[in-house]
């Protein structure tokens, strides 16, 4: 119902809005709970305004429940739950290890680890907002039923994602402490082994997203939701 262009701006913008907060959290010294905030906060707004502009250009959508049938409930709610635990997984797989961290461990180590952590959110915010327009791409080729068109895309998509994700691999192993250490102005202790484990979990996070925009874009919502 609504135009991708729309969707895929508010996105952007949402996704621009973001990395500024982070920075300026960065900089200004914030707290775990306000990088949260942002993580959580920002794309949810861009959602909302998404929603809003929808519902203005086609207020029909919230008129039309005179023909709705609770049957067709079931089969949404399904996919809508699955939906949700995929996504919440973010939360878990990304932020819950660092405030685990800081709960458990004395603050260097937390500290280590909750900063080594960020080469990869960032990196992958990134490209995951590249990699989102190709969920929609997906789901009309396949409704058009041009599958030699969605195998095309599928190979290209996975030589592209690996070909970043070995890039970004090399940068953070290499110069990963040199960039913490500009970001941040100040320096801090990143072993190579640290940044090696950190370059290589984002080439698998890059991998499973990818395949996570596939699989909802080919309509397999319960492949999705156990990635």
């Amino acid at each position: 119902y609504q135009e991708l262009h729309i969707t895929y701006l508010i996105g952007a913008a949402s996704n621009a809005v973001l990395c500024g907060a982070l920075l300026a959290a960065a900089f200004g010294g914030a707290s775990l709970p306000v990088f949260v905030a942002c993580f959580a906060g920002i794309p949810m707004m861009g959602s909302v305004l998404n929603g809003y502009f929808l519902f203005k250009a086609r207020p029909y959508l919230l008129s039309g429940w005179g023909d709705y049938r609770f049957k067709q409930s079931f089969g949404l709610v399904e996919d809508g739950i699955r939906f949700l635990a995929a996504s919440f997984s973010y939360v878990l797989v990304y932020q819950w290890p660092v405030y685990l961290m800081t709960r458990s461990r004395p603050a260097e180590e937390s500290a280590a680890f909750a900063i080594s952590m960020q080469p990869v959110l960032l990196p992958l915010s990134f490209v995951g907002g590249a990699i989102q327009p190709f969920w929609g791409t997906t789901a009309e080729a396949r409704a058009r039923g041009d599958l030699e068109w969605v195998r095309r895309q599928i190979a290209r998509l996975r030589s592209g994602g690996v070909a970043i994700g070995v890039l970004l691999w090399t940068v953070v192993a290499l110069w990963g402490h040199s960039i913490i250490h500009l970001w941040l102005g100040k320096p801090i202790n990143l072993p190579w082994n640290l940044r090696l484990c950190a370059g290589g979990y984002l080439v698998l996070a890059i991998w499973e997203y990818l395949h996570f925009m596939l699989s909802l874009g080919s309509g397999r919502i319960r492949e999705a939701s156990t990635m």
